[in-house]
């Protein structure tokens, strides 16, 4: 009759995730020499079976994942002399980083100066994540970090950050980052979707000079979240109508000394409007 099988995993420090697994099972005696089978879970595992002498043993070897954290392995022995299989079980701890990040804001439209809830959650972890906010090049403070138990034994980490934006935030884009010291980080990121009235990105300001007779351009550009963005050039507080006073783009050909004088652009959208001054010397 064959001996009680024992099983060993050839362990060296922490087993991670996505690593390959090695075991044996080693039963001595019986005859004719026992079959050997391995069992992950509910799952035989294929094996390569050896005898020498009174010894037979059996190795196998597989990619270990997340959901084999707490799995059981066990090891049946039989041969004609056994009624039922000798068993042997051993329990393998598995080491894992999250897979998944997910990032959200409430409310998913924000107006400026309003409080922005962002909301970063990492996927199951072994050990847990630290969940790190990035935006512009810098580390953001100030999230508040919860953790709750998680599939597979894991832990499933949120992070909450409130923030107000101003209209310049708009397009701002967020990072969280997951990593928990296995050499995996894995990230999300979130754009700010910032409501605001129009906002200069740029415009004519201070005074111009120019040379009569020629030809002047000038330019002006806002940005504003929803648009569409109307544009408004005055000379003094008459609208210029004049052909090349469209959008944001003023032309003014052949210049005379008598157009000298202060103008404004105005830019109006949904949300509000904004408007720059700037004195035209003509010389």
């Amino acid at each position: 009759m064959p001996g009680q099988p024992v099983v060993d995993v050839d362990v060296r420090g922490p087993v991670v995730a996505g690593t390959v697994l090695e075991m044996t099972c080693t039963s001595r005696d019986g005859h004719p020499p026992p079959r050997i089978r391995l069992f992950k879970g509910e799952e035989e595992v294929e094996v390569q079976e050896q005898q020498k002498g009174n010894l037979t043993w059996a190795r196998a070897a597989f990619k270990v994942a997340p959901q084999d954290n707490g799995v059981e392995i066990k090891c049946e022995v039989s041969n004609p002399a056994t009624s039922t299989p000798l068993t042997s079980h051993t329990t393998i701890n598995i080491l894992f980083p999250a897979w998944e990040v997910n990032t959200s804001s409430t409310p998913t439209k924000v107006e400026v100066g309003e409080a922005a809830t962002l909301t970063c959650e990492s996927s199951p972890s072994l050990p847990p994540s630290t969940l790190t906010w990035h935006s512009r090049g810098a580390t953001l403070e100030g999230a508040t970090t919860v953790h709750s138990p998680g599939l597979y034994g894991g832990t499933v980490t949120r992070s909450v950050l409130v923030v107000r934006p101003h209209a310049d935030d708009n397009g701002r884009v967020f990072t969280c980052d997951a990593d928990n010291g296995l050499g995996v980080t894995e990230g999300k990121n979130l754009t700010l979707d910032v409501l605001h009235g129009a906002i200069w990105v740029s415009a004519p300001t201070g005074t111009l000079k120019a040379n009569e007779g020629e030809e002047l351009i000038l330019t002006a550009v806002a940005a504003a979240n929803p648009g569409p963005i109307r544009y408004i050039w005055r000379d003094g507080t008459a609208e210029i109508t004049s052909e090349g006073s469209a959008g944001g783009e003023l032309r003014l050909r052949k210049l005379r000394r008598h157009q000298s004088g202060n103008y404004s652009v105005i830019a109006t959208s949904p949300k509000g409007s904004v408007s720059a001054s700037f004195v035209l010397n003509i010389q």
